[in-house]
């Protein structure tokens, strides 16, 4: 029984240990928006303005990076 509880402990280190971070951590700058979807895949206006093209979207600045920087600067200005 010991040997199973120090296995189990011995694997929860090394899971922890060689974890990789998450990639949902990148953040696109440009997004496609048409209709009721949205997608923020695009690192240039241009990528985004191509792949938007084709189906009818528009590409605008990544919402949540937008409100990210007007939170930044009202802060460096109060």
């Amino acid at each position: 029984m010991r040997y199973a509880i120090l296995a189990a402990a011995v694997a929860m280190a090394a899971i922890v240990v060689f974890s990789q971070p998450a990639t949902a951590a990148v953040k696109y700058p440009y997004c496609a928006q048409g209709g009721t979807s949205m997608g923020c895949w695009y690192k240039t206006l241009a990528q985004c303005r191509a792949a938007a093209s084709d189906v009818g979207r528009d590409c605008i600045v990544n919402p949540k990076l937008s409100f990210a920087r007007q939170t930044r600067a009202k802060k460096a200005f109060d």
